[in-house]
């Protein structure tokens, strides 16, 4: 897609309540279009009939970032995708040198050109955490789809600098996890316990139908019935073999 796309855009409709969301998310990443889920298929006209008047009428088009006072490292996205009424563009950089300086985004508002400056002052801006912890994510989201498309020489460097990164941001990864270490000790004797937990399907699906017996046209009912039917004659032969035998 990054190959051959070009300058066209990409838009992704999974209908379904269980279809695979991950690709039609990345391939309109990729393609720098907007991804519909319709998960009830009685939404099927709103949702489209939204997506088209979306697509017709974007606000900005070919958008672009650029700072100056201030050196910004690892941007992303780092490809933008368009500005949509209704759908926010989230950017997410870090300033890697300076404090105060100018924010300059610039696109297309159809035929003309869009230009507008932010100016900023870091000393004083407030922190939130969660803010790194944004940008964190969007950075190994990066480095996935980098580890994705490498060589296994290439994977084992992107792996290690995702290990890396998720601990000092504790991130759950692919290659990472968090574990919960409980202080206080609630089974000293050590025996675990078994228990069953309910897992859901997704909308439609039926339960016999992924774990029992295939959906087919089969002959299981019909031998049930004929099993009945011979135990039932079996019995009363018997009864009448009994009464026979105690009238000699």
């Amino acid at each position: 897609m990054r190959r051959d796309l070009g300058e066209a855009r990409l838009y992704t409709v999974a209908i379904g309540s269980a279809p695979n969301l991950f690709l039609a998310t990345k391939m309109a990443q990729f393609g720098r279009g907007t991804s519909t889920h319709v998960a009830d298929i009685n939404e099927i006209e709103e949702q489209m009939r939204q997506l088209f008047e979306k697509i017709e009428s974007p606000v900005l088009t070919d958008l672009k970032v650029s700072f100056d006072g201030v050196e910004v490292a690892d941007m992303f996205p780092q490809r933008l995708p368009d500005l949509f009424a209704g759908q926010p563009v989230a950017i997410y950089g870090r300033i890697a040198k300076g404090r105060v300086g100018t924010a300059h985004l610039s696109g297309r508002a159809g035929d003309e050109i869009f230009q507008s400056g932010v100016a900023f002052d870091i000393g004083k801006a407030t922190f939130h955490p969660g803010i790194t912890t944004l940008w964190a994510r969007q950075k190994v989201e990066e480095l996935m789809d980098r580890w994705r498309e490498s060589n296994e020489e290439q994977q084992g460097e992107i792996r290690s600098s995702v290990i890396a990164h998720a601990i000092r941001y504790w991130l759950v990864t692919r290659f990472t996890s968090l574990v919960a270490v409980e202080e206080k000790i609630v089974n000293p004797g050590g025996q675990s316990n078994t228990v069953a937990v309910a897992n859901e399907l997704p909308a439609g699906w039926k339960m016999e139908g992924v774990f029992g017996a295939p959906a087919t046209g089969t002959t299981d009912a019909f031998f049930e019935a004929l099993g009945m039917v011979l135990l039932c004659t079996g019995a009363v032969i018997f009864l009448i073999a009994r009464r026979v035998g105690a009238a000699s």
